[in-house]
């Protein structure tokens, strides 16, 4: 695995409820009034803690531009999965012990007979792990920019016919690489980078306390911590490798 988990790519369902959405079409003039009425419909939608997150959604697609979305029905942004389509942990492919350490900020629905393709983005795992005062913040617009444009990849890879020979772990590397780039590209700006350094200096005191729970023998709060620091900067290594590291332990153990 090469980078922190975004997102994951699953075959679709079924779509039970339709929460609030935005339409590509969003991103030309003639749809501007479109635009403001569905990001104050998501805000109506959103809880507190989500102060700010319409901006930075509206921020994010334009950041990305409009043809990385071509073909998409839509962007769903709800609060979590479960609250976007009705769908449980295991529907997307996590264990029930995993589901509690494993959060999935993003997925992409492949096109059916019935259904075009579409995304959806997860506010609750999306703002996991920052502090409060963090939260309104441009912070913020790197985060969701993150998962959307490994979402976007996804999207990219399946309309261009690139998945000859590549299987799940492939395109989720190619999601991942993406996701870098277009941080970095974004991050040339002094702006965006300061907020990129904020970014990695949380994702230090989270691995901080990681050390301190392995050297209190904590290790299920050492795991969460470890995570959390590599989730949140998908370049820390140390802190992925730690993860790892103690998981796989506790799995040997689990086993004798």
């Amino acid at each position: 695995m090469t980078g922190a988990p975004v997102g994951i790519a699953r075959s679709p369902v079924g779509i039970t409820r339709k929460p609030v959405f935005i339409s590509p079409q969003c991103f030309s003039a003639g749809y501007a009034r479109i635009l403001a009425r569905l990001m104050a419909t998501i805000v109506e939608h959103t809880e507190r803690r989500f102060l700010g997150s319409r901006f930075y959604v509206w921020i994010s697609l334009r950041l990305l531009g409009e043809s990385w979305f071509h073909g998409l029905s839509r962007v769903i942004v709800g609060r979590t999965h479960e609250d976007a389509t009705g769908f449980k942990s295991d529907i997307l492919g996590c264990s029930p012990d995993d589901a509690g350490i494993f959060s999935w900020k993003g997925f992409y629905y492949f096109a059916t007979d019935d259904e075009p393709p579409q995304i959806e983005i997860y506010l609750d795992e999306i703002y996991a792990g920052i502090p409060f005062f963090l939260r309104p913040t441009p912070l913020m617009i790197l985060r969701i920019t993150r998962v959307l444009s490994h979402e976007a990849a996804h999207h990219q890879l399946r309309i261009r016919g690139h998945l000859a020979g590549l299987d799940s772990d492939g395109e989720e590397t190619l999601a991942n690489r993406f996701a870098r780039f277009v941080e970095v590209r974004i991050c040339r700006s002094r702006f965006f980078r300061f907020w990129r350094w904020i970014l990695r200096d949380l994702s230090g005191w989270y691995f901080a306390r990681g050390c301190a729970d392995m050297r209190w023998n904590k290790l299920d709060d050492a795991e969460k911590n470890f995570y959390r620091a590599w989730e949140i900067d998908g370049r820390n290594q140390e802190a992925a490798d730690w993860f790892w590291t103690i998981r796989s332990a506790k799995t040997s153990n689990d086993k004798t």
